[in-house]
């Protein structure tokens, strides 16, 4: 799990070294710095390995069948996405001339930081695409861009089957859930359409959500703190994403306040309410860093994302078939939202359990409902019904990828709910009832 944040977090570092970079005058599109960056990456892993060798780690066998069978699935898919033909819209006609031109400006003299000609979004993936295309000697958005994109997919079912198996210690579950992630409808279309954002905003959203309710069955700070860096790092990631960074701290809030003080958070939810209603009669403006956010009051129009937004209620029939298109249809009817309808019905379950167990299940649970709630929210918007009605586009399907990839954690959990007894705790002993199913030989 943990290799498949910072394989995440790796990609975003970079493009902020190339970005500090460039600010300060020069270039890392060199061959030194690919020899440096090798160099440190041998030794990061040289002490990674010392570092289990003393804390006497020892590899499961166990996980042994599940992971050949995955870098099986694993090769197929990249052989399948490596020799289709990269076709887009906006990465073609926008994200890859960025590229290009960043490309071209850091290779040759650098007289000022580089301006991007299209400043919607932030430039985090535009840096992401020219570092992948001129390490593989591409100078447009062909194989080298569509790399990260294609890792990200791996990062993304690493973490979610870390998580299961952590949660279970099942190697049927752990591989269950990386393969309920890699299988998701469009996720593929995003690995092929290298650029857009919303793979990456969904690799972030997992990434945070993993190691902050692991930091929470393991009270580690450090966790915490890791978890909180990649939620805020989806403010970098597209023009929207200060909304998507918003969700995973406020569901961690919720999720702790609900446990240890339902006072603290009637209260909180009393302050959100009257802030809501007071921006809604009076406005508000902020313009701090990626936050660039304002209201009139006067004509109910939001300024957000670099767009200008008016608000308005969509007829009842046009809100419930976009959200049943875009849930079921263009889902290709997949079970991953009937996970998340039962992992609801199962939620008085999770409340009888250790507190531990309350707040991890809650958080994961609240995180993706307010992915959901967030979505469904930018239908009362202009913008967001034009590109999301049936039969117009499918963006408010693509938009749901973030949500719809926090299921293969919630499954873990939820399976993990109903199967391990209470009170075993996430490392146990002995086998649990998952790993009987996984493995009789080993069972009770």
């Amino acid at each position: 799990m943990l290799a498949g944040a910072g394989g995440i977090l790796g990609y975003l570092l970079l493009a902020l070294a190339v970005y500090l970079a460039d600010l300060a005058g020069f270039s890392l599109f060199s061959l030194p710095f690919v020899l440096c960056l090798g160099a440190a990456t041998l030794c990061s892993a040289v002490f990674m390995l010392a570092a289990l060798r003393k804390a006497a780690f020892s590899f499961d066998r166990r996980l042994v069948w599940p992971l050949v069978l995955f870098s099986l699935y694993a090769c197929w898919l990249a052989a399948a996405h490596l020799l289709l033909p990269v076709q887009s819209w906006d990465v073609l006609g926008v994200w890859g001339y960025q590229a290009v031109d960043f490309i071209a400006h850091t290779t040759g003299p650098l007289e000022a930081p580089f301006e991007p000609f299209w400043k919607k979004h932030p430039l985090t993936l535009y840096l992401v695409i020219a570092w992948s295309s001129w390490l593989s000697s591409f100078s447009d958005a062909g194989l080298g861009a569509l790399v990260p994109w294609l890792l990200c997919a791996y990062s993304m079912a690493l973490i979610a089957g870390g998580y299961a198996w952590y949660r279970t210690r099942s190697p049927v579950v752990a591989l269950l859930a990386a393969l309920s992630l890699v299988s998701l409808p469009l996720l593929e279309n995003h690995i092929l359409l290298p650029g857009y954002g919303e793979l990456f905003l969904a690799a972030a959203l997992v990434s945070a959500c993993a190691l902050m309710a692991l930091a929470m069955a393991e009270r580690s700070a450090v966790l915490l703190a890791l978890g909180m860096v990649s939620a805020c790092s989806a403010a970098y990631l597209k023009n929207t994403g200060v909304a998507y960074a918003a969700i995973p701290l406020a569901a961690w809030a919720v999720a702790l306040l609900f446990v240890h003080s339902r006072k603290a958070l009637l209260a909180l939810i009393v302050i959100f309410g009257a802030s809501v209603y007071w921006v809604w009669q009076s406005g508000i403006a902020v313009d701090v860093g990626p936050v660039v956010l304002s209201f009139d009051a006067d004509d109910k129009a939001l300024r957000f994302g670099g767009r200008h937004l008016s608000l308005g209620l969509p007829g009842w029939s046009t809100y419930f078939s976009t959200e049943l298109t875009s849930r079921l249809l263009n889902q290709s009817f997949q079970v991953a939202f009937l996970v998340f309808v039962l992992a609801w019905a199962a939620s008085p379950l999770a409340l009888q359990r250790e507190r531990t167990d309350q707040k991890m299940y809650l958080f994961l649970l609240l995180a993706c409902t307010f992915v959901f709630v967030l979505l469904s929210l930018s239908l009362l918007t202009d913008d967001g019904l034009r590109h999301a009605t049936p039969g117009a586009d499918t963006g408010h399907s693509r938009f749901s990828l973030p949500a719809f990839a926090l299921l293969p954690l919630i499954l873990g959990e939820l399976l993990y709910l109903l199967v391990v007894p209470s009170g075993t705790g996430p490392v146990v002993a002995r086998a649990t009832p998952v790993e009987a199913f996984a493995d009789p030989v080993s069972g009770p």
